[in-house]
Parts: C-alpha cells; sequence; structure tokens
C-alpha cells in the first residue's frame, strides 16, 4: 500500500447552470451586470466582486471564503471553455475590484450579498462529494477522507489503451498526493509512469486549436512539455483500484505534479504514459486527461465540511 504523503458565446446557458450549481443556485450578486441577461462573464465578474468585497469588509469567515475561491475558480472555467478568453476575464475580474473598492461596507446592498453568500454556503457546506464536468470528462471530488484506508480526494476516469486508469489526487492518513492507479488489460506488470504537463515557462499559452475538443491534440507538444516521474509504486489500495477490476497497481507522484497541475487551462489535456518491459524496449501506453475544474475541485477540498 502507497501512502499519500473569445467572444460571447451563443450556447452558453448550460455551461452557466453548471457554474451556479456549486452555489447551491443562489444569486451571489452585487449588480455589477452591463445587462438585465446574464453571461458566464457576468457570473465571473460577481464571483471576483463577492469575494473582493468580502475580504476588504472582513463579511466571511475562513471556510466561507474557500467557498468563495471555489465558486470564483469554476466560474472562471466554465467561462473559458465557453469561449471567453483569459485576457478579457482578467479585465473583468479588475473591473469588479474596482466597482467594489467604492463601496461601504455597511450599505444595505453589500449586506445583502453578504447574507446570500452565507445562505449559499450552508447547503454548500454540507456536500460531502461533487462532480465537476468538463468537455468530454469530468472529475470527482469527495471532501471525506478515511483514517485508515486510502480514497480518491479528486479523481478521473481514463483509458490507457486498454488498460483502465484512474488519475486525480489520493488521500490516506490526513495526507495526499497525486497518483495514477492502473489495471493492466492483459495482465502485464507497469515498472514506471510518468506525467506529461505544459511547462509555462516554454508555452505561457496552451495551443487550443477550433474544432472538437479531443484531449489527445490538447495535450502539450513534446517540446513545450514538463516530465515528471512517479517517485514510488506499489499495489493499488481497493479503494483506489479502476472501477470493475480485481487489481491494480498505483504510482505516486512528486508533490511538485500538484502544483504543475494547478498552472495549467482548464481547455487543455495532459497525459499519462504507463511503462511496461519489453523485448524491444519499453512498451509505453498513454492515458489522456481534460485539466478541466482541476482547480475548482482543489477549492471544493478546501472547503471543511458542517
Amino acid at each position: 500500500m502507497i501512502y499519500w504523503m473569445r467572444p460571447r458565446p451563443a450556447p452558453w446557458r448550460k455551461a452557466l447552470k453548471a457554474a451556479l450549481m456549486c452555489a447551491g443556485g443562489a444569486a451571489l450578486m452585487l449588480d455589477v451586470r452591463p445587462a438585465v441577461t446574464q453571461t458566464l462573464l457576468d457570473v465571473y465578474r460577481e464571483r471576483v466582486a463577492m469575494g473582493a468585497i468580502g475580504a476588504r469588509c472582513r463579511l466571511f469567515d475562513a471556510d466561507i471564503s474557500a467557498a468563495q475561491e471555489a465558486w470564483t475558480v469554476q466560474a472562471r472555467t466554465a467561462a473559458l471553455r465557453a469561449g471567453y478568453t483569459p485576457q478579457a476575464l482578467d479585465a473583468s475580474g479588475d473591473a469588479a475590484r474596482n466597482y467594489v473598492d467604492a463601496l461601504n461596507c455597511a450599505s444595505p446592498r453589500v449586506q445583502d450579498a453578504a447574507v446570500r453568500t452565507r445562505d449559499a454556503f450552508r447547503a454548500y457546506s454540507g456536500l460531502r462529494r461533487m462532480n465537476f464536468p468538463g468537455q468530454v470528462a469530468s472529475w470527482r471530488a469527495d471532501r471525506s477522507m478515511p483514517l485508515q484506508s486510502a480514497s480518491w480526494r479528486l479523481a478521473q476516469d481514463a483509458f490507457a489503451g486498454e488498460d483502465k486508469v484512474v488519475f486525480g489526487v489520493a488521500g490516506q492518513q490526513g495526507s495526499e498526493s497525486v497518483a495514477v492507479s492502473v489495471a493492466p488489460s492483459d495482465g502485464a506488470s507497469p515498472y514506471a509512469a510518468r506525467l506529461i504537463v505544459r511547462d509555462p515557462t516554454r508555452l505561457a499559452e496552451p495551443l487550443v486549436r477550433p474544432g472538437p475538443f479531443v484531449l489527445q491534440a490538447r495535450a502539450p507538444l513534446r517540446a513545450a512539455a514538463k516530465v515528471i516521474l512517479a517517485e514510488a509504486k506499489a499495489p493499488a489500495d481497493p479503494a483506489l483500484r479502476p472501477l470493475g477490476t480485481g487489481k491494480a497497481v498505483a504510482f505516486r507522484f512528486p508533490a511538485a505534479a500538484k502544483d504543475a497541475l494547478a498552472q495549467l487551462d482548464p481547455r487543455e489535456a495532459v497525459s499519462v504514459e504507463i511503462l511496461y518491459p519489453s523485448d524491444r524496449g519499453d512498451l509505453v501506453r498513454t492515458a489522456f486527461l481534460e485539466v478541466g475544474d482541476y482547480d475548482a475541485g482543489m477549492a471544493f477540498l478546501k472547503v471543511a465540511m458542517r
């Protein structure tokens, strides 16, 4: 067992609904919308505004502030997937912060918005699990962490060839790390794994091409990639095995993997290469995973359950 030390889009309504779900469906707004119809850009701007006024006026405790951060991250991810550029979102966020800088902390508008945020938090903080759907794949998050057994805190299912794979953040005994669990379909025994992510120092922005979202096409070019080797291998704990498999092998990645994933854009993908020995050198089976709401999922895990 391992001890786990663009322009405004037309089809925005479905993504907007998903973005609002993380706030329990509550309207957390300070009326900073430029128009009556609310777009994903408006949702993101409102989340930024509420976070900024909350921090300046000390409206929320640490748990509610963590929830507000999670809502903001998810709103940004939804807007990016819908076609808004990072630059447009940054400018919108700056405008929201400038707007609330002029508001009186004791004003009815601010206090009413704070009440709505606290009401939304009561429902949100009671959630033990949450799914974060992406374009083609989803993250599942679980805030509970059993003391005596391993569990997936944040996980995404995939295939490496015919092999079932689970990748994400696994936890045990209060600690957590990025890991992958693989169940070889042919009974082969993998000996190593490596995580391939875009290196922001080599390529500042992902190459997001128009057209269908294909994970393999969104993975980083090797010349602009960072390779992170797994640092430990062991039989996977039953709770970490891919669904429907009797046994699996787990690989744990170093702490740098979590930071590397946090720097990525939700519109891109990463790959995990599973290495097997063969008579003709290494046999590599590759799983592709969507970055998606990784940041929002990690922010969700920070919120204490009530």
